[in-house]
């Protein structure tokens, strides 16, 4: 499966004709393939999102926590763990350092056998407690939330009449 149109296009960079100032202040990652997971995740960070982090300078980071990211979870398709989104708020609090306020918000996830657990992981990072694998349940059992497959159908029938 591949990226369909929606928003986050890599295109969309913040700001239009009327608020010149916010262009550029926006970056959208666009995975092109399924499954992307720990490994892809933990590069696009190192890469590209700490680095821009870090050379913004920002007053104030807000985080638009999608944890439809989660392995399980049909519509976001991807494989994260919730030790990967603990390191990614760990990575964050630390490029920014102690004097930028982090703002974390929930804003997707539909699998709840696993959104708990991740958002437990990314509470203990902003805590500067420590993340145990132990702690986690087995997840890679987790099975894909079975309430929307009728809705992913859906919209896989409906693209395909297009």
């Amino acid at each position: 499966m591949c990226i369909r149109d929606r928003t986050g296009t890599p295109k969309e960079v913040g700001g239009n004709e009327n608020h010149l100032e916010a262009i550029g202040t926006n970056v959208n990652l666009a995975w092109t393939c399924a499954h992307m997971g720990n490994s892809e995740y933990a590069a696009a960070m190192s890469e590209l999102i700490l680095p821009l982090i870090h050379g913004f300078g920002a007053d104030l980071i807000l985080v638009s926590c999608g944890l439809d990211a989660a392995k399980g979870d049909l519509i976001g398709d991807c494989d994260l763990l919730p030790s990967m989104y603990y390191s990614m708020t760990q990575s964050i609090l630390k490029t920014v350092g102690d004097d930028v306020p982090v703002v974390v918000a929930l804003e997707g996830g539909y699998n709840t056998s696993v959104i708990a657990e991740c958002m437990s992981a990314i509470a203990l990072a902003v805590l500067n407690e420590d993340w145990k694998d132990e702690q986690s349940a087995s997840i890679e059992n987790i099975p894909k939330s079975t309430e929307i497959v009728p809705i992913i159908d859906k919209m896989d029938r409906d693209n395909d009449k297009e």
